[in-house]
């Protein structure tokens, strides 16, 4: 009986005491919906799936990069005891980045439909104002990208117009000297 009861107990309690002596670790998410374009198909191709995906990924290389996350570590105090250690800097974005999880939500029809922003780290605070501030980066690259593209498209717009008021002004020209 013995044999069986005091491997059990000694395996509990080493299991037990492990547990006990783990870092707590705290996760935060944020999901940010992607709203589809309000202009009908018929005036703008809409934007694919595969468009946008590649645009979150671009906006990824942007929000994860080093000079946008080093100012992170140091303004919520992330890595303290890594950083009292003296552990060099760029270590500490690799694992900022590994806390770091994006994940694109599909519809049923394979169109993106939102995606999810999860960040962990060992206080609730700093996991939440990551996540909360990540998201910020998200949505003000997006917002950056959008006008660009609209100012591309109204630039396209005029110069069309221009160039079909010519050809009706040269067109009501001819019609005046017939």
């Amino acid at each position: 009986k013995w044999l069986i009861l005091l491997p059990i107990l000694m395996m509990a309690t080493a299991v037990g005491y492990v547990v006990y002596k783990l870092p707590s670790v705290y996760e935060s998410t944020t999901v940010l919906t992607v709203k589809p374009p309000t202009i009908p198909d018929t005036v703008v191709k809409p934007l694919s799936s595969s468009d946008l995906i590649q645009r979150i990924e671009t906006i990824n290389q942007e929000v994860l990069s080093r000079t946008a996350l080093e100012p992170m570590i140091a303004k919520y105090k992330l890595f303290e005891l890594e950083r009292n250690a003296g552990v060099p800097t760029e270590l500490m974005i690799q694992n900022m980045k590994k806390n770091i999880t994006v994940d694109l939500e599909k519809t049923e029809n394979e169109k993106l439909a939102a995606f999810r922003i999860t960040y962990r780290d060992r206080t609730p605070e700093a996991s939440r104002n990551v996540a909360a501030e990540l998201a910020s980066k998200y949505i003000n690259a997006m917002t950056i990208n959008d006008q660009i593209e609209a100012d591309r498209t109204q630039e396209f717009i005029d110069t069309e117009v221009e160039e079909k008021k010519k050809a009706l002004d040269e067109l009501s020209k001819q019609r005046l000297d017939i």
